[in-house]
């Protein structure tokens, strides 16, 4: 996949892609990677192990990232 995805101005703030995993399989497809639909339980599994949870530019991940956490913490 092309290291620029992330840089084009539709793909930077991810709770404003419309049609995300319509958005993901298209740009899997453009780079060959899948060429029938995409499985999204085994696609996000394989990109489940690549992401910073830390780094997420994703503003309802990471309320929902913190939430659990606290919820994990006070559960304790």
């Amino acid at each position: 996949m092309s290291p620029t995805v992330t840089k084009q101005a539709r793909y930077r703030d991810p709770d404003a892609i419309s049609g995300t995993w319509e958005a993901f399989e298209r740009i899997l497809k453009r780079g060959g990677y899948v060429t029938t639909g995409l499985r999204k339980v085994e696609a996000a599994r394989a990109v489940a192990v690549h992401v910073d949870l830390a780094r997420s530019r994703s503003r309802s991940f990471a309320l929902f990232r913190d939430a659990t956490a606290e919820a994990v913490g006070q559960a304790q």
